[in-house]
């Protein structure tokens, strides 16, 4: 019985069906068609400024004076302030998904 459970699975294993269903699923000159993600980068033109926009804080006003690196705080924000802010907000939406 184990020897004919063995060359049923030998057959299966080895017919013409199975291995073509592994041949067809990946290509492997994919990568090679594929435009690098830095070409995609510099041509894109759907990039924007985050500085262009306006943004507001957790209270709800907008940043006038943005920090350098992330736009999206004032510039004397410290950013366990933001860390803060972020998990207050977590923290309210979870209360208010538990009501």
């Amino acid at each position: 019985m184990a020897s004919s459970a063995a060359s049923q699975r030998t057959e299966s294993v080895s017919s013409h069906s199975y291995k073509k269903s592994l041949s067809n699923k990946a290509d492997p000159n994919a990568a090679l068609r594929e435009e690098q993600p830095i070409a995609n980068a510099i041509s894109g033109t759907s990039l924007f400024s985050l500085r262009s926009m306006q943004h507001r804080d957790a209270k709800g006003e907008i940043i006038t004076d943005p920090d350098r690196s992330n736009p999206t705080r004032p510039r004397l924000e410290r950013p366990l302030d933001t860390i803060r802010g972020f998990e207050a907000a977590i923290d309210a939406r979870r209360r208010e998904n538990a009501m």
